[in-house]
């Protein structure tokens, strides 16, 4: 019995040690996979094998291969890559070409398998000719907008070729630029290069889709020695052909909203629907810029089809549905209230109430809107319709001691939809002028022989107004502040004359027009503020309105909105009709 017990412990312990893992306790594995033995050596000449197997000092597994494995020059088919346990094969499928350096690799894809350690940008070089090539281009990648440049970047060599080879065939050699935007592309041979920068969001290597960037050298280099300090620029080029991302009717103020993929220029561009009867619909934009057009839509059909055209050009056909009765009551509103600020109107001497509607207005009745304050009514005298009848403007002044309320009656405000206002009042609360500042800014520009479009922003990034100044080099505006209320004023360089900011475009090689950005400047109550702004454009800037539709996009995962914004919501984003400037030389 003694022998038999003894036999089974004995059994269990051979059993114990016999079984597989990995003892516990000690120190945690942190070094990455160790290439130990390779055949062929790596960087061998006159390589003529079919097969390369590199063993590594731990087991090993390969990870998101098509990410991440390069192969210059382009081994076609690709060959196939296996990892049997610390073993990993690469089998060719071809001869490959003769007299040629050929460099693998293998970026992250390469770790081990108990911890994941990662051997990062592992590389095997051979040559099937009798030299290694030694030629090499380096330099830096940037922005033409000083933006941070997007994950999976790369530089890209072709032998030959013009411009459009970047969208039909793959390169020659690719690198991916490091964290610091540097790239060395190492073992060349003695030729001629065109050499491209591409973010790749589809890893094909070749430019296919509207929203990757890319960039160029200009002209193609001849390598005879190494080069260094490459300057390359890349960005998301400015689209060429118009489109429609979308459009929207809204079925409570009768608008139809188009969003375009990219930005027009309503004050010079010819926009117009076709198939239309004339004085059946309204076309709203008043601004320089907008990749919104918002037309009001008289007519009471059911649905309706048309044509959207700019500049004589078909852009697209739309086909929406109106709504069968039309709202009984449309909403205005103060346009202080509109831009997020308080319910109570502030007043000052000689000051205006300014108005904003979401219909096109008709007709005012100055007998049903009065001034009414605890002690007397007080008579409207004195209004205006803006121009493009969606808004007016009360001009009346007001003692320093009133306390009270504007009060529109039933049908004060007649609108094109034959609708009415309903009784509707806002407080009113006299503001000495005192609590105010008067901001004077003058604008230095570089040229007289140029164009600029300057625009004039709130903190917020909120369009006060924009103007096109040609033939001058010196701009004066000035506006009236609160206490530490903040602006800042924004310069584009307007170097073909459209009145609009025009981005980088790649077929042309053209960099984006500059734009200048100035401080914040405060304004300061019962004081005259004076600054002066000497306009520079050697900072690389974007645009406000290009870096606000930007984090839009980023807010929606950089996904288009399901409807484009609406006339009112674009409204609080843009400006009064913009003025033009011009003065003779």
């Amino acid at each position: 019995m003694l022998y038999k017990r003894f036999f089974y412990l004995l059994c269990c312990l051979v059993i114990s040690c016999a079984t597989p893992g990995l003892p516990e306790g000690g120190p945690k594995d942190t070094y990455e996979p160790f290439p130990k033995k390779f055949n062929p050596l790596n960087y061998s000449t006159n390589f003529n094998n079919d097969k390369i197997t590199v063993q590594f000092d731990e087991w090993v597994q390969v990870a998101n291969l098509n990410q991440n494995l390069i192969i210059s020059p382009p081994i076609l088919p690709q060959p196939d890559v296996k990892v049997k346990k610390n073993l990993l094969t690469i089998d060719f499928k071809n001869p490959l070409d003769s007299n040629t350096t050929y460099s693998i690799d293998f970026g992250n894809s390469i770790k081990d398998i108990n911890e994941g350690n990662i051997l990062s940008n592992f590389k095997y070089i051979f040559s099937t000719g009798s030299f290694l090539d030694s030629l090499s281009i380096q330099g830096k990648v940037s922005t033409y907008s000083a933006q941070n440049i997007p994950e999976n970047t790369f530089v890209l060599l072709y032998k030959s070729g013009d411009d459009s080879i970047i969208t039909r065939q793959k390169p020659e050699y690719i690198y991916k630029i490091q964290k610091d935007n540097t790239f060395k592309i190492d073992y060349l041979p003695r030729d001629s290069f065109r050499i491209f920068v591409l973010n790749d969001l589809n890893n094909n290597f070749i430019y296919d889709l509207p929203t990757e960037w890319v960039g160029k050298l200009d002209q193609p280099i001849l390598l005879d020695s190494t080069q260094s300090d490459i300057e390359l620029f890349v960005d998301l080029p400015e689209v060429k052909d118009l489109k429609v991302l979308n459009s929207n009717f809204s079925n409570i103020n009768k608008i139809l909203t188009i969003e375009l993929n990219k930005e027009v220029n309503p004050q010079k561009d010819s926009i117009f629907l076709q198939n239309f009867t004339f004085n059946s619909y309204k076309f709203l934009n008043t601004d320089f810029t907008s990749k919104f057009l918002s037309f009001f839509i008289y007519t009471n059909s059911l649905s309706d089809t048309c044509e959207l055209f700019i500049n004589d050009i078909i852009v697209d056909s739309l086909r929406f549905s109106k709504p069968s009765q039309s709202l009984e009551n449309e909403v205005f509103l103060p346009m202080a209230k509109m831009m997020g600020k308080d319910s109570i109107l502030s007043a000052y001497k000689n000051c205006n109430f300014q108005f904003f509607s979401n219909v096109p207005i008709s007709v005012i009745d100055k007998n049903k809107i009065f001034f009414v304050s605890e002690h007397d009514t007080i008579d409207i005298k004195n209004f205006s319709i803006q121009e493009n009848q969606w808004g007016f403007r009360i001009e009346d002044t007001l003692s320093e001691n009133f306390e009270g309320r504007i009060l529109f009656l039933d049908s004060a405000i007649g609108f094109q939809n034959s609708s009415f206002s309903h009784l509707v009042s806002w407080p009113i609360h006299f503001v000495p002028v005192s609590n105010f500042g008067q901001v004077n800014f003058d604008v230095h520009l570089p040229s007289n022989e140029k164009s600029y479009i300057l625009k004039f922003f709130k903190e917020n990034g909120y369009l006060l107004n924009e103007y096109l100044v040609q033939g001058d080099t010196s701009f004066h505006l000035d506006t009236y502040g609160k206490d530490d209320e903040k602006f800042f004023i924004e310069v584009i360089e307007d170097l073909n004359h459209s009145a609009t900011w025009n981005g980088y475009s790649f077929w042309n090689n053209i960099a984006p027009e500059r734009v200048f950005k100035s401080e914040l400047y405060s304004s300061k109550s019962n004081w005259e503020n004076n600054y002066n702004i000497n306009v520079d454009f050697s900072k690389k800037q974007l645009p406000t309105t290009i870096i606000n539709w930007l984090n839009y996009f980023i807010k929606k995962n950089s996904k288009p909105t399901s409807k484009p914004q609406s006339f009112e919501e674009k409204n609080m984003n843009s400006s009064s009709t913009p003025k033009s400037f011009q003065r003779d030389k």
